[in-house]
């Protein structure tokens, strides 16, 4: 028999089958074995250990991990052993197969699968995780035992070893239903490491480790001692656990922000002459060198981050390939060399060129990762930006690259951002050029003229958007939005399309086009249409919470919402209403407070309004510094904005209905009020029309 798998168990049901099922590819293409000792199980442990196995036993538990461990060896029939936790769940083990049947088992000693070690929920969006490859196959010999109360491993780690890429999912560490399972374990673990510490002689570096993982979360202090101890035994030592300490020692004081003294050891590390300790480059140089790298951008240093990236780069192919699988690379938890996580470090490596506009420096590595390898829709459009940001710089190189890679919705995502960026560089001719050779199509030509006279500010515009909505729709086109907004236009024409979705066409203009917060802060909500309120609070809805994510000021779009609820002057426990609705109102409500000083009702309004869209806590929170002011200077600002917008709304009524003269006496009596108001002169045309 060639392998042995060894495994001990206790009250694991919630991941044992699991577990088992992702082994079973493994037992059934090698000539192999599945032992199971059971510790004492009270749920369904057993039976489901044996549907996979008849070799399952009971071992009664003597709080001795390593003696556990031994009853399987003991058992073991195979040429090598390989040991696994029920809470470890393989990927696949496509690789672990290969590895035996091929016969590249007969050039090693020791094996290592990767052990993806866990803290969050890995269905959760950006979980943290970090890589550990776990030294558990061994060739067997007489002499091979598992040592050690807790934290057991083979007594013997025998050189060559092959580092395999299979990776096992860990979730022993993952916090459930406020379950601490990290804190039991660690609980569990500090007798059994402090009994080591006590008898034995002249215990060795990797204890000191273990014993500063079981106390520096309760006891910094005892823990930051374990820590030193250990370094220093490890240098004496001359172990390949060395990285270990100066990777957690720079670990600690990043976590803390001590970055200069981060980047102080993982120098000593990476620059250590010691021949003996590193003969040659190692797998932990590369990892040391990505940390810094990230370090240095954390200290507001791209430039030099940028030095330290593509060192990373250059060797980061021979580590792909196993060309630096040394000792140290089993000793402890990889963060950054990581394949999964390697798209991480290129984006933040582009994010560092555009900050020390570098520009040819991130041209020459866009393809070491293309676009479409990133794993989702969000870091595809990030690295959209980025490389359109790029190719800005550096005479549109790259551009059609990209495009050429991007396929259905990030193509039209790109499509979209780059008309963006038109109206940031008005009509520059070799951007457009640049642009109209990518997507030529009518289109983008059509809604490329309806740029043009927007910045050309044409009036006309207004006849190509409504012409061009209604033949082609809004959903791809959110400058239509952006341009009504920015102009003081009224909105119906694009939200009586059928595709037009206020919160995507919102978030989209946020997102892309800058100057749109003040735009729709400075929107006239009186020039639109009653039936579009509801869309209209949508999106100034969407745009407050995308602000306060950015952490851009939100305060006066508060106010515009809040001028539209004054317009729409409703109840807001009328159940009819959308909740986008409802919030305008209260909003509303904090103007009208505001205005006639009941701070009171500010308040009132402010709980209700944050009730209802929890998200809005920064902007209620910078409005409550504006209530105090209010408190001591008054509010005739707020007071004449609020008059402004419902005159100038009964005016345009007064037109829609025929009464110009009644328009025009009006819009007198306000100017003489406001005589300044920037939308007098569109006033006097509208009624002069309505005369005509």
């Amino acid at each position: 028999m060639l392998l042995s798998i060894g495994m001990i168990v206790k009250n694991e049901e919630k991941y044992l089958d699991r577990c088992l099922t992702a082994l079973k590819p493994l037992l059934e293409a090698v000539d192999s074995e599945l032992i199971i000792a059971d510790t004492g199980s009270s749920d369904n442990t057993v039976e489901i250990a044996k549907k996979y196995t008849d070799n399952v036993f009971y071992f009664e538990w003597i709080n001795d991990f390593a003696a556990a461990r031994n009853s399987t060896l003991e058992r073991a029939q195979g040429k090598w052993f390989m040991f696994v936790d029920a809470d470890e769940i393989f990927k696949d083990c496509d690789e672990i197969i290969s590895f035996f049947n091929s016969g590249e088992h007969e050039d090693y000693m020791t094996a290592t699968f990767i052990q993806r070690n866990y803290i969050d929920d890995p269905s959760m969006h950006n979980c943290t995780y970090s890589d550990f490859n776990a030294p558990r196959l061994c060739k067997l010999f007489p002499e091979i035992k598992f040592e050690h109360a807790v934290h057991e491993g083979y007594n013997l780690f025998r050189t060559p070893v092959k580092v395999i890429r299979s990776v096992a999912d860990h979730y022993g560490y993952i916090h459930y239903g406020g379950e601490n399972v990290a804190r039991k374990k660690l609980d569990r673990n500090r007798p059994l490491l402090l009994k080591r510490l006590e008898t034995e002689e002249n215990p060795r570096a990797l204890l000191f480790m273990q014993l500063f993982e079981g106390f520096y979360e309760d006891d910094p202090e005892k823990g930051m001692e374990y820590l030193d101890i250990g370094l220093k035994k490890s240098l004496e030592e001359k172990s390949c656990i060395i990285p270990a300490f100066y990777h957690k020692k720079a670990s600690i004081d990043y976590d803390n922000k001590r970055y200069e003294n981060c980047v102080k050891y993982l120098d000593e590390y990476l620059y250590m002459d010691d021949k003996e300790i590193k003969p040659n480059y190692t797998g932990s140089d590369l990892e040391f060198t990505a940390f810094k790298a990230h370090v240095l951008h954390c200290m507001n240093r791209p430039a030099e981050a940028i030095g330290e990236f593509t060192r990373f780069f250059k060797r980061y192919k021979e580590f792909a390939l196993g060309k630096l699988d040394t000792p140290d690379v089993v000793m402890y938890e990889f963060t950054y060399c990581v394949k999964d996580k390697f798209f991480y470090l290129h984006r933040e490596f582009l994010m560092c060129c555009l900050e020390a506009k570098k520009y040819n420096t991130a041209l020459e590595y866009l393809k070491l990762h293309p676009v479409n390898s990133y794993p989702d829709d969000e870091y595809i459009r990030e690295r959209i930006r980025a490389e359109v940001a790029i190719a800005e710089n550096t005479g549109f190189k790259n551009l059609k690259s990209l495009y050429s890679q991007l396929t259905g919705a990030n193509k039209k995502y790109f499509e979209r951002y780059v008309r963006a960026r038109i109206f940031l560089f008005g009509n520059k001719a070799d951007y457009v050029r640049s642009l109209l050779g990518l997507a030529a199509d009518e289109n983008f030509k059509s809604i490329r003229k309806i740029i043009d006279k927007y910045l050309a500010s044409d009036e006309s515009v207004y006849d190509d958007i409504v012409s061009f909505a209604e033949s082609r729709g809004t959903a791809d086109y959110p400058e239509l939005l952006y341009v009504l907004i920015a102009m003081n236009k009224d909105i119906s024409v694009v939200v009586k399309c059928p595709d037009f979705e206020p919160d995507k066409q919102s978030f989209s203009c946020c997102g892309d086009y800058e100057g749109f917060y003040k735009a729709l802060a400075d929107y006239d909500v009186s020039v639109c249409s009653e039936e579009c309120y509801p869309a209209l609070a949508a999106v100034m809805r969407t745009a407050i919470i995308k602000a306060e994510a950015e952490k851009e000021p939100a305060a006066d779009l508060l106010t515009a919402y809040g001028l539209l609820g004054v317009l729409i002057n409703a109840d807001p426990q009328d159940e009819s209403l959308t909740n986008d609705v409802k919030g305008a109102l209260y909003a509303g409500g904090i103007i009208s407070c505001l205005d006639s000083k009941d701070f009171k009702g500010c308040i009132a309004f402010m709980r209700e309004l944050l009730r209802l869209f929890p998200d809005f806590k920064i902007v209620i929170t910078d409005y409550q510094g504006i209530i105090k002011e209010a408190a001591g200077l008054g509010s005739s600002y707020n007071s004449m904005v609020t008059m402004a917008v419902i005159v100038k709304r009964n005016i345009r009524q007064m037109i829609k209905n025929g009464d110009a003269e009644g328009a025009a006496n009006t819009l007198a009596e306000f100017l003489a009020v406001c005589p300044g108001d920037p939308d007098a002169d569109k006033l006097r045309e509208e009624i002069e029309a309505a005369r005509q």
